[in-house]
């Protein structure tokens, strides 16, 4: 036998060191994978990333109370190292939307002419009223010297996991044009497109700072948020987007109460591949409305918070943060394992790997049957069903079964 290379002939001695040294190969070749398989198995899997707000103090207690959450979003920098500690994440909470005198992107009323958003009526007031509070100009350079600066800060030095950009640009600066002599990124672009470049510059330092750091926007309602620039939009720029009022608003009367257009609004959102991108921040009152609120979210394939503290918890009054309910509510984990439901269904069912959302939006009883023993939380509380037992669910309630 000879085996030729470059043309030469080589020896049965040297031809049989060769088979033997491809066989080597081969069986390395085959071998690492496997190894390198057995070791990935062997690797604990990522932890479902599950979020909660923070707007209060840090004390000894917080972090319990706010389980099973792992990604804690507005805690101050005195928590990040313990929550680092016990295994969590921390987005530090920042607004790009509006700022008064005092703060880092706003020092004092002549330094409006560097950073304020100028009009021919003047500067203009924040959509959120109070005193000394000014829209920020989205197109201004030295704006984004600051917000690029503050981002090291908080990425790199302060060691946040990311962070929760709040109040997401608003009208009317979103279609008007600064007209303020400070330099701006690019001349003659309104607000709102501006703001999504802003957003872009962010979220790339963000990413640079730390890869694996994570950047939440609030723009109130994601199904109506349609700011966009050069072919982009804020959901290019962003990991999460936040819902806020997600059925419940923090108001009294009437107003908590926005079932209607965030279901009709929830139809449409679910079917866009950004739905598991969405988490919805919902103020309920009682854990009868937290339960509501959890099972409709989940129902539609979005991520579900509904507490920013506790300092307001049972009162009656506009903006109150009702309340810790997360540590009550059946955990449901994984992706939706099912399509969403589609308009006009009116019960909501959604699986999950450990359990099953059930929502009746209709007019009479629905029958829930357990295919296995589970565990039922509804509105009364919790219970054991054995398979084949049913319970009936009735209009305008909500239901878990739980593996």
């Amino acid at each position: 036998m000879r085996l030729r290379s470059d043309s030469r002939t080589i020896s049965p001695r040297r031809a049989m060191a060769s088979v033997v040294l491809a066989a080597i190969s081969v069986l390395f070749i085959r071998t690492v994978p496997a190894i390198a398989k057995h070791k990935a198995a062997q690797q604990p899997a990522q932890q479902e990333r599950q979020f909660a707000f923070w707007y209060e103090d840090w004390k000894p207690d917080t972090w319990e109370k706010l389980q099973p959450a792992n990604v804690l979003i507005g805690v101050p920098a005195n928590a990040v190292a313990e929550i680092h500690g016990k295994g969590g994440n921390t987005l530090h909470y920042v607004t790009f939307y509006q700022a008064k005198f005092g703060n880092v992107f706003l020092k004092n009323q002549e330094d409006l002419a560097a950073v304020g958003f100028h009009t021919p009526e003047g500067y203009l007031p924040s959509a959120f009223g109070g005193e000394n509070n000014y829209v920020l100009c989205s197109n201004s350079q030295e704006l984004r010297t600051r917000a690029l600066a503050y981002v090291d800060e908080i990425v790199r030095t302060k060691k946040f996991d990311g962070l929760f950009v709040d109040n997401t640009y608003l009208p009317p600066a979103t279609t008007q044009v600064c007209d303020a002599k400070h330099a701006h990124v690019t001349p003659g672009e309104n607000g709102g497109s501006a703001y999504v470049d802003l957003l872009g510059a962010v979220y790339s330092a963000v990413k640079k700072a730390n890869p694996s750091a994570v950047v939440m926007i609030n723009p109130g309602n994601p199904a109506k948020f349609m700011l966009q620039s050069h072919g982009h939009t804020a959901w290019d720029f962003s990991d999460y987007t936040l819902w806020e009022s997600y059925g419940y608003a923090s108001a009294v009367g009437a107003g908590h109460d926005r079932w209607k257009q965030t279901i009709e609004a929830s139809f449409d959102l679910a079917k866009s591949p950004n739905a598991q991108r969405v988490l919805a921040l919902s103020y309920p009152k009682t854990d009868t409305e937290a339960l509501y609120s959890y099972a409709v979210a989940s129902a539609f394939g979005f991520r579900y918070t509904a507490n920013l503290g506790v300092s307001e918890q049972g009162k009656e009054g506009a903006g109150g943060h009702y309340g810790i309910f997360a540590p009550k509510l059946p955990n449901l984990i994984g992706s939706p394992a099912n399509p969403p439901p589609a308009p006009g269904t009116t019960v909501l069912k959604r699986e999950y790997k450990n359990g099953t959302c059930i929502v009746n939006l209709g007019q009479s009883d629905y029958v829930v049957v357990a295919d296995r023993s589970a565990t039922l939380y509804a509105e009364n509380g919790s219970s054991k069903l054995q398979k084949g037992q049913r319970y009936s669910l009735p209009p305008g309630k909500s239901a878990i079964l739980k593996y």
